[in-house]
């Protein structure tokens, strides 16, 4: 069976699954909660969950290693320099914490592959006592110069869009700070979120969708085929 994954996007779900990285429960009271539904209670738990947090993670360590993320950044690369439109941004962000390592990984790759003048911006959380967040509107340059003609235009990067809200909160954050948001990146498209965005008018470039992730778990016998109609429904209900 054939898949839409790339051979290397493969090695990556093959690494992902073997450190524990992507948890599949398709019971009937089990599932995984979701950040989408802090906005929406009435989503049900997810039988398909991606914890791609990392090692060194802040506050919350996951199970992907060094060596994962650097197959990632690669992959995240290719993704934008395989088409040069992509590249037209003079700084690039990341969305915290999650989404932090993956800025790592874009500014590794464009100091490796590309030769030109970029600059990173950092954006900060605010957390409530309740236990939410929310992205500040205080927007801090990490470093950078970008050329002439790229002074306000960002690349914005996290690991996974489901909704767009978080991205929006970023974008409005970025927006209200005088940058404007050329291209949303992300590792995984695993809801709405993408379409969401795109009707809003903003570039959208997902590396890996979780309905070919599932296919290729179903090829590679990961998984069984109750479990990948099961997530399957869930993702396109």
């Amino acid at each position: 069976m054939l898949t839409a994954l790339s051979h290397s996007q493969e090695l990556i779900v093959d690494k992902l699954w073997e450190v524990g990285a992507i948890k599949i429960d398709i019971s009937p009271d089990g599932g995984f909660r979701i950040k989408a539904q802090d906005d929406d209670p009435t989503i049900p738990n997810s039988p398909f969950y991606l914890n791609i947090r990392t090692e060194d993670h802040p506050s919350n360590p996951g199970p992907v290693t060094a060596e994962i993320m650097d197959l990632v950044g690669n992959e995240l690369f290719w993704a934008i320099g395989s088409n040069q439109q992509y590249l037209n941004f003079g700084w690039f962000a990341d969305i915290p914490d999650a989404g932090t390592p993956f800025g790592d990984q874009i500014e590794r790759v464009i100091g490796e592959y590309v030769s030109g003048q970029f600059g990173r911006l950092k954006l900060c959380k605010l957390k409530f006592e309740d236990g939410s967040r929310q992205i500040s509107s205080d927007v801090r340059i990490m470093y950078g110069e970008p050329a002439v003609g790229q002074e306000d235009t960002v690349l914005l990067v996290d690991d996974l869009i489901t909704r767009a809200s978080t991205k929006l909160e970023a974008i409005r954050a970025l927006e209200g700070a005088g940058f404007t948001v050329v291209t949303v990146l992300v590792l995984f498209d695993r809801g709405r979120g993408v379409e969401e965005l795109r009707k809003l008018g903003y570039n959208v470039v997902a590396v890996m969708s979780v309905l070919d992730v599932v296919d290729y778990l179903l090829a590679a016998r990961k998984i069984t085929d109750e479990e990948h109609r099961v997530i399957r429904e869930y993702i396109t209900r």
